[in-house]
Parts: C-alpha cells; structure tokens; sequence
C-alpha cells in the first residue's frame, strides 16, 4: 500500500521475524513488530551509515507509560500500539547491541531465527539464546525492559584530582526516577586535554560513585554520549554567565507542519519584540526560515555550554520525529536550578514533564486531551483562541502543590475547570539569580493558538514572570548597578594581537574572568582567584589554555564574582 522505503524494510524484515519466526501469543508481538521496526534502523545504516542508523532508531524513542508486553491480548489496539510494541520493543534490541556488542548480537539474531524457524516463540526464548551465544546474565535486563515501565533517568557531577601521574575523575551517579531502579551498563566518556576516554560503569543504585583514572587533565564528562540507552540525563550547568536575553528553540517539524509553523514564526507568535538567538532541533525548512528569524546556532540537543549564556529559554515543543529527545538531551532541570528561565508549549506535555519537572512546577496531570478554550486567569494575560484543533495536550488539576506557583490559564469546558497554563517563581529564586529558576508551561500545539494572542500573552509572561526588560541586551550593554562589579571596554577592540580589560571590584572579594566563544566553550581563564578592591588589568593574547592562538571572530569576557557578574564582547581580526 505504499512505496516507503521505511516501510518496506520493515515487511522485508518480518520475513525473518513475525513469519519464519512468529510471537506465540500477542502478549509478545514485540518479537514481530519491535523486530521489523529495528530493521529498518539497519537498512538505514546498512544505506547511509552509522549517522543514518542513529537518525533512524532516536525517532523511536518513546518515554511513556506501559510495559512493552501486552497484558491483555484482546485488546487490539494495545497489541498494535506503536509506540510499546513497536518503538519501544526496537529499542530493546538497539540497547541489546550495544551491550553485547555487534558480533556477539548478529549471532544471537541469527541463531534465533534458526532456532525457532518455522515455529514460534515467546520473550524468553530470545531472552535464552541471546545468553547462550554470549554467556552472560540478561534475566535482569529484559525483565526490567520487557515487563517494566519507563527508562532510568540519569543525575550526575564530577570533581578531578591529580593522582598516579595522570587524574582521579571522581563520577557520581543518581538515578532520579521514581518508578524503580535500572540495572545497566552506562558509557562514560571523560574528554581531557589529551583527547577522549570511555569508560563503561556498571550502574544499578539510586546513587553510586566511581572512580576513573585518567592520563590527561579532565575537561569534561558525559553520560552515554552517544545514545546507547533510552534514558534521560541531567547534565550539570556549570558556571551559567547568563549574558544573553532569550534563546528560542524549535521542535516543530518543518516539513510536516508547512504553512503552520511557519505563519507563526513569520508572526513572532513565539518571543514577539523581544530580540533573540535561535536553535533548531531539526534542519532548515525547504523553503527556507522565515526572515523574521536569525541563522541558528544548532541543531538538535542544546548542550550545557549553550544553554548557560541565556536567561531565558523558550521552547516550542510538539513530540513528532524526534523533537522530545532534544528537550531530554538538554539539561533543563540544571539550568532552571542554576536561574535560567524556561517557557515550555507544547502538546503531549505529559511527555515532555517528567516527574522531576512536574514536582518543580508542582501540578498533577489528570485525564484530557482536547483543549477547546484557553481562559487567563492573571491580570494582564487574554484569552487566547485557537487556529485549528488543539488535541493530544494534557490539561492538570486547578489546585497546586506548591504555594509558589501560580495558574495562569484554564480550559472552562471541562467540568470541574483544567489548567493549561501554570507558573512557578521559586521564592528567593535559583542559586545564582534571585529572579532565576521560573518555569511556565503552556498546553496545546502552539502553532495552532492564535498568533497575535499567543505574541502578546508571551511577551507578557516574558516580561511579568521572567523580569526581562523588552529590548532586552546582552551584559556587556547593560548599565551595571552601583556598588557591583565592573568590565570596561576592551582596548583595543577590535584587536589583533593582544587585548586589555579592566575589572573593579567594589570591595575585596573572589572573581574569574573567563573568555568564551560565541557557542559558550570556554576558551580561556584569565584570572580566578581572590582581588583586592580597586581596579585590575588583564591581557589576553588571543590564545586558548593549552596555548594555540584562537580564530578571528567574536568572543565574550564573562567575569564572574561574589559581587555580581557583567562581560563584554570581544572581536579579534587578522
């Protein structure tokens, strides 16, 4: 019934798996439809190489309710749900893989298939061959995989210290879930001065630390970078400057969403006046970004590094082909935790909220999915009317669990009242910014509200909630308060050799002042440490810390201090 090459992978695949081998029962259909979906992984990498594979098995990612085995086998849509049997039950295999290794995997499939040719089987057939051919345990793993809910979702930090000629990166690491512990090995990988090292950890507690030795001076850490697990990470923001106004980021599928989205965007339904920088989980559209919209500078997860130099995030979600992922893959939670900002809209919120988001902002998700109105509740907010159908949203009880948080918008056509729309500013705000740390979040797909009530709601939350100025500027072009610290004007600036800043600080203190490049990467430390009050100079060459000269372009002086923060912009030329 059609010519999808997709799709065809996956019939071409049932060949094998859900004809020569067949489920049992529908209890275990992920034997046949879990095993035809990751087929189509492969012949995605088997055409266009491991990008391919990668690009192909994450729009499978589902982080929803429900065990991949079907409890009730007279239900047949939950047999054919495509988001357990089939994408989940893909990645079963995905993460299969990876553990056992490619070798050891295609041997396990192809001595399944034999096996079992011509007859049928259950979960624990396979679950036996795959230990036969690599003797190892998996009890553990498809019982937590195939008959358990959710993926772990992963906390971590770390410390170094000189040790044996080389480094003791001292990882800890939290599984945050709430609804049971995952046993699994998780890729570590350590970036040092040096280059690269990975490191597997065998993980299986709420907490647990470890201690890996390495031959250079550590950098950075992450976990599981390159995707292996149907997971969740909090990465650690580390030393957020917060120079820059708002970052907005798409998740809106352009080639699917066409006039839709991109009305929007042509509308600035999103940010309104307020000036901003632009990321995009998925690539330019086919006809181009709208002009109301600047070059991005990204695609896909936001890391850390980026993510830190905004005061305010908003994100246009939607869950289709991957966008949720990108929300996962972004420390979200750290960043809100350090005092970034964060307006969330988007549909199937219940995805995107897990259970840490949900008990920041402090709402309990109830039952719905079609929103038809969407009522303010706060001064200063409208109404906001819809464009098309708003279906698949979720809608939360009224009553908040938190005394900081605030309704801001309900759905009066259901019976008692919904929210869709909530608030929450932390009181005393976020470890580095008294008014950091609030998270908004607006039910319904939002390129289907109004677009020019959706502009004017936002640019009022933005400014209300967010306490962000419009017209709002990077630090290095706002007045400093007096009695704070002070960065003067880079002389000269532009530059070619070298460059000098002048700091002051009121009174003695700590302070770092730190050079970035324009995608948040430190490039180098200038100073950290203890200063008396007065003025200070501080040279930069224009060389990085391992003493290369860094590229012309443009670059920021953050200084950082227990008496405020303040940067200025760099641009070295020929």
């Amino acid at each position: 019934g059609t010519y999808n090459e997709s799709v065809v992978a996956h019939e071409l695949g049932h060949q094998w798996f859900g004809d020569r081998v067949t489920c049992r029962d529908f209890h275990h259909i992920w034997l046949n439809e879990g095993f035809a979906t990751y087929s189509e992984a492969l012949w995605s990498e088997s055409s266009g190489g491991t990008a391919a594979y990668f690009a192909d098995i994450n729009i499978n990612k589902f982080y929803g309710a429900g065990t991949i085995h079907v409890p009730d086998a007279g239900d047949v849509n939950r047999i054919f749900n495509s988001n357990l049997s089939y994408n989940k039950g893909s990645w079963v295999l995905h993460m299969l893989r990876h553990i056992l290794g490619d070798a050891t995997f295609f041997s396990a499939l192809q001595q399944y298939a034999i096996q079992y040719g011509y007859s049928t089987a259950v979960t624990e057939d396979f679950r036996d061959v795959c230990e036969a051919v690599s003797g190892r345990d998996l009890d553990a793993y498809f019982q937590q995989w195939i008959y358990g809910e959710y993926y772990p979702a992963y906390r971590y930090s770390w410390s170094a210290t000189p040790a044996g000629g080389g480094y003791d990166v001292t990882l800890t690491l939290d599984q945050t879930q709430s609804w049971g512990l995952f046993t699994m090995p998780v890729d570590v990988r350590v970036t040092t001065l040096g280059g690269d090292v990975t490191f597997v950890v065998p993980d299986s507690l709420a907490s647990q630390t470890f201690t890996l030795h390495v031959a250079d001076q550590p950098t950075d850490v992450a976990i599981d970078p390159d995707g292996w697990i149907l997971k969740t990470v909090e990465a650690p923001v580390v030393n957020p400057s917060f120079v820059k106004p708002i970052l907005l980021v798409n998740g809106v599928d352009w080639a699917t969403y066409g006039s839709e989205i991109l009305s929007s965007y042509t509308s600035k339904a999103f940010w309104g006046d307020y000036p901003i920088d632009f990321w995009d989980h998925f690539q330019a559209p086919g006809v181009g970004y709208p002009a109301t919209l600047p070059a991005p500078l990204g695609h896909g997860p936001v890391p850390a590094s980026v993510i830190g130099n905004y005061r305010c995030v908003v994100w246009v979600g939607n869950n289709f082909n991957g966008d949720l992922a990108s929300w996962f893959d972004t420390p979200i939670l750290s960043y809100l935790k350090n005092g970034g900002n964060v307006l969330l809209m988007t549909r199937m919120g219940d995805q995107f909220l897990g259970d840490s988001l949900r008990n920041y902002l402090g709402i309990n998700l109830v039952s719905g999915a079609a929103i038809t109105d969407c009522t303010a509740t706060r001064p200063g907010l409208t109404n906001i009317g819809l464009n098309g159908t708003q279906n698949f949203n979720v809608v939360f009880d009224s009553v908040r669990t938190r005394s900081d948080t605030q309704l801001l918008y309900k759905a009066v056509s259901y019976n008692p009242d919904r929210g869709i729309g909530v608030v929450r500013e932390p009181v005393g705000g976020a470890e580095r910014r008294p008014k950091g740390g609030r998270m908004i979040f607006l039910s319904g797909r939002p390129y289907r509200w109004n677009n020019t009530a959706l502009r004017t709601n936002v640019m009022t939350m933005i400014s209300r909630y967010f306490s962000e100025p419009l017209g709002a500027v990077a630090v290095d072009e706002v007045p400093r308060a007096v009695g704070s610290v002070e960065l003067s004007a880079a002389v000269p600036n532009p530059f070619s050799a070298s460059t000098t800043l002048r700091l002051a600080l009121p009174r003695a203190g700590t302070a770092r002042l730190e050079v970035f490049d324009t995608g948040g990467r430190r490039v180098k430390t200038l100073f950290a440490g203890r200063l008396t009050a007065g003025a200070h100079e501080f040279a930069w060459d224009g060389r990085n810390d391992l003493g290369h000269p860094s590229g012309v372009g443009i670059y920021w002086a953050l200084v950082s201090s227990d008496q405020g923060t303040a940067a200025r912009k760099l641009i070295r030329i020929r």
